[in-house]
Formats: structure tokens, sequence, C-alpha cells
């Protein structure tokens, strides 16, 4: 009878008071800068050190007492000093498996281990620990067991495309403005302050060639898109597919290493997305959502960096079985009509737009230039928001299958969509009055549950939209 027991790694100590991690530091940088600059120690610092103390041992305790047993079909978690909590999982319920290591992990042989399942709480890991890196791989062996595998790699170049497809600003932003609001506490030092004058002075250097307000956005943008495009970089460096019969091994990364284990049954869906630069390129990245909650909608791999359409096929039937057994294929009309309907948005924003611009040049001439460039921005916005309509209308549809086929968009993203139809969670369908008028309607899919993936597709003909669920769900109802 399998009966293996894993104890946490001593860096979950670290990881449990990473939390408290400056407050704990700054009465320490406190006292000692009293010292250097009085030569006396505040009276407060006692009680401080008491409290540093205290939690201190809170976390050792709770470190000490993590325990994993893997037990025939079981896995037993576990934790608490104190209050004590046990947690079993069914191996046949566990649905993958991330092991990640950075910088610090490698040079103490330790690793973070998620342990994923259906069950737990939307954007928090239930069960993640700090375990030795030869533990993790026992781990993975006993639930996964070995497989011949057949290996890929991807070129450099391919990953460098990746990275560029699938970074963005927005993501920039969100990596750095974190990054630099700790170093600002850490150091009592506002580098935001200093960031920015920097960039204020690169832009008032190239007020020749543009408007000030146009050198701040763009310079902030190519920042926060380089961000971006380094730390996708630097994550997808190296990656690698171990495919199996049942179990599928995506390790990617060199300084940050994360490899994502699960098995084929545990896959939601598969997504072949385009990002704005993969657009450009032609290209699509591949991508799979495995059930449970890893990170935010569980764990999502990338299995394919970059394939074109023509080989959308060829990957598919690796992972569903294609019989083509069609209980409906429906897809918008291609008339002057449908085709106004999916340009309607994108034409009203174009003269919204216009009429506001020549409104507030009137009105403040001083401006004017500026103005100038917030329209122009929100314009090549909108553009691009009209061509994605455009696909729209010459690339929705839905196959009603065994294997079930959506292909639509999800915000500025084309996304073509391929679930088993049990994984389907919601089927919602929205009429607006042009809707009610037209006898159409807009299909909303959302896998598993309402965190999940979803694909929108617009000026659906609903009676045909009706028929194919009913007859592609008999079986399950």
């Amino acid at each position: 009878m399998i009966n293996f027991e894993f104890r946490a790694h001593p860096m979950m100590f670290f990881k449990i008071i990473k939390p408290y991690l400056f407050i704990l530091i700054l009465p320490f940088i406190r006292a000692i800068v009293q010292f250097l600059t009085r030569g006396a120690i505040n009276g407060f610092f006692m009680l401080e050190f008491i409290a540093v103390t205290f939690i201190s041992v809170l976390a050792f305790c709770g470190y000490k007492s993590i325990k994993i047993c893997v037990k025939k079909d079981n896995i037993l978690i576990e934790r608490g000093f104190f209050i004590k909590s046990k947690a079993q999982i069914n191996i046949s319920q566990v649905t993958s498996i991330s092991i990640k290591q950075n910088i610090v992990d490698s040079v103490f042989s330790s690793v973070t281990c998620n342990i994923n399942t259906e069950a737990g709480i939307l954007n928090k890991k239930v069960f993640e620990f700090k375990l030795y890196k030869n533990d993790a791989k026992m781990l993975s062996f006993l639930l996964y067991g070995v497989e011949d595998t057949k290996t890929i790699r991807f070129s450099f170049l391919k990953t460098v495309l990746l990275a560029a497809g699938t970074s963005s600003v927005i993501t920039g932003l969100v990596i750095g403005l974190p990054i630099i609001k700790k170093a600002e506490d850490l150091v009592n030092v506002a580098i935001s302050d200093v960031f920015f004058k920097e960039i204020n002075v690169a832009a008032t250097n190239l007020t020749k060639y543009f408007p000030v307000a146009f050198n701040l956005i763009t310079i902030v943008f190519v920042t926060a898109y380089g961000t971006s495009f380094l730390f996708s970089f630097v994550k997808k460096l190296n990656f690698k597919l171990k495919r199996g019969k049942n179990v599928i091994n995506v390790e990617q990364g060199i300084v940050l290493r994360k490899i994502t284990i699960f098995k084929k049954q545990s896959i939601n869906n598969i997504c072949f997305e385009q990002s704005v630069i993969l657009r450009i390129m032609k290209k699509h990245a591949m991508r799979v959502a495995i059930a449970g909650y890893g990170e935010k909608r569980g764990e999502i791999a990338i299995i394919a960096p970059l394939i074109s359409k023509t080989d959308f096929k060829n990957h598919i039937k690796d992972y569903f079985d294609l019989k083509n057994n069609y209980n409906g294929f429906v897809s918008p009309k291609q008339d002057k009509k449908t085709y106004n309907r999916f340009l309607f948005v994108p034409s009203i924003v174009f003269i919204v737009t216009l009429v506001v611009t020549i409104v507030v040049i009137i009105k403040f001439r001083r401006i004017d230039s500026f103005v100038w460039f917030l329209s122009l921005v929100v314009m090549v916005i909108n553009l691009y928001y009209a061509s994605i309509c455009y696909h729209s209308y010459k690339n929705t549809f839905v196959l009603f299958d065994d294997v079930m086929v959506f292909s639509g968009s999800s915000g500025f993203k084309v996304r073509e969509m391929y679930c088993q139809k049990g994984k389907i969670g919601i089927y919602k369908i929205l009429q607006t009055p042009s809707d009610r008028k037209y006898g159409t309607c807009k299909l909303k899919v959302i896998i598993c549950s309402k965190s999940a993936d979803r694909v929108k597709l617009k000026n659906m003909d609903l009676k045909s939209v009706l028929q194919g669920i009913n007859k592609a769900h008999k079986s399950i109802n």
C-alpha cells in the first residue's frame, strides 16, 4: 500500500511570514537609524521586539505543523499548531499540480507546489506549500505516475514572438506599479516621483517633434509594454511540452521555472487566441484551461506558442476526439444588414468622437493639439475594434457536436474555443430590441462556471441556436 509523508521546506517559514515582513523589519531599521543618529534606541523597541518574536514563533509553528500524506487513493493534508485542520483529497479529484522555482528556491533546493482540485476558493491558492525539490517530484510521480512522452521544444525565436504577442501595456502596469510601491516603502524614497520626473524630462526634450502629452503617454506605454514583454519572455524561456497518452507536462522558464502537470481528462477547454500582435503575424497561441483553481481561473498552460489556423485540427485531435456528429452549425447571415449591425458600435463611437473633438477644440483652442492627440488615440483603438467586429462578421460560428466549437471574440481578442459538451456551464442568450426585431440573439458561452473561459457570439439566429443546444444536449438532459 502506498504510504508516503512529506514535510514542508524551511522556506515555508518565510512564505508564511512574507505578508508581515515589512512590519517585522521596520522596527529594526528604525532602531539602527536611531542608534546611529542619536546614540540611543526608542523605548517602544522592546514592545515591537516582543511583537516580532510572537509573530515569528507563530510562523515557525505553522511551518513545522504542515504534513502531506499520500495513502493509497487519498492525499491527507494537515496543518495548524493551535487550530489544526485536516483536508482529505481523493487522488482522482486532483486536476493539476504546478511546481515553481525562483532564484532563491534554486539556492535552497526548494519549490512552491500547488495542488489543484475542482473545488476551492476563487483567486485563492488553498493547497500551496514550499516543499523540497525532490519531494515535489516524488509527489507528482505518486499522483500521475510515469508515461512514455513525446517532448516538443520551441525555438528561441518562437518564444520571443510569443512573449511579444502575449504582452500588453496593462500587464506591464500591473507588474511594475506594485514593485515600485514596495521599493518605495522599503527604502522610504519616492521612486515613482523620480521615475515620472525623468519621463517628463525625456518628453519635454522631444517637444520639437511631438506634443508633450503624446511623448509622455508614448514613453509610459512603451515602458509598460517593455516590462510586460521582459516578464513574459523570462517566464516562457526554455518552453518544453511533454505529451504522454494521458498526462501533459508543460515546462517553461530558466531563472523562474514553472512546471504544470495535468491529465487530459482535466482539460476544461482549449482556446486558439490572437492578441493584437499575433493578429499582425497571422498566428495563434493555443492554450488549455484546466479544471480547478490554481491561479485566477485555474492553471492556464500554453501548449503551442505560435501556430497557423490551418494546423488547428492537427493539434486538437491530440486532445479531443472529433467525431463530426454534427447536430447543428450556426453562423450569422452574410448580408449587408448583418454587416451594418456588426459595425454599428464602432461607427457610433467614430461619429461621437469626431463631434466631441470638434466641439471641444472650438471652445478650448489652447489645448487643441492635446485634444487632437486624445482623439487620434481613441480613433486608433476604435479602428482596431472595428477590425475585430469585421472578423466576427466573417468568422463567427458555433458547431454543436460532441466536441463543441465556438468562434468569436472576447474583448479585444479573437478566440476559437473547443470543449466537450459536458464541460459547458452556461449558455446565456441575450436579446436587444434590435435582436428581437430580426429574430437574432447574442450567445455567451461560459465553461464550467462564471469564472472560467467564455466567448461571445453576436447576431446569431435565435431558433437555430436553441435547436442546436437542444439536439447537442439531449443525451445529457
